[in-house]
């Protein structure tokens, strides 16, 4: 009983209901003057190196490596907060759960007003785990189908390539 009840607990609900003017003021979207949402290949494989994650040149996002980018509009950056700051699990959990692998595809980035990144979520969408540039930020709680709900606004928006089968 007591792990049906957990497992339960792990389905998301709409926990709150902050408004959009509440959620933009949380880091990093109170910083940015500009987010875009991308794809780009997974694990690369040369000179012996394994590259996973998005494409960097010298620590510096290689914009020609990517397969698709779309700025965010208001109203997109409303649905993308709704997501990450009001929808949480539905009760009580005790332990988390993940798979093992990690081969991202699609990230969020945020630029400031002179056009740089300046902070990102990496998102693989078949194991459910993000990487995200700094500890100041984060997609909520990972309730079960949050990473079907983020998959969901990233196709709505534009993006095709959100998973290996595809």
């Amino acid at each position: 009983a007591e792990l049906k009840e957990e497992r339960l607990a792990h389905n998301c609900i709409h926990r709150s209901n902050n408004s959009f003017g509440k959620r933009i003021r949380n880091y990093p979207f109170n910083k940015a003057a500009q987010i875009k949402i991308v794809s780009f290949p997974g694990a690369e494989f040369g000179n012996g190196d394994i590259s996973i994650g998005i494409p960097k040149e010298n620590d510096t996002i290689c914009y020609s490596k990517l397969l698709e980018s779309i700025p965010l509009n208001l109203p997109q950056i409303d649905s993308l907060t709704d997501i990450f700051y009001n929808v949480g699990f539905s009760g009580t959990v005790y332990r988390e759960t993940g798979l093992a692998c990690y081969d991202p595809r699609n990230a969020i980035l945020f630029f400031d007003s002179n056009g740089k990144i300046f902070e990102y979520i990496e998102i693989c969408f078949e194991c459910q785990k993000t990487t995200e540039s700094s500890n100041k930020i984060s997609i909520g709680m990972p309730c079960e189908q949050k990473f079907d709900l983020i998959k969901k606004f990233f196709r709505k928006v534009g993006i095709k390539y959100v998973e290996l089968k595809e």
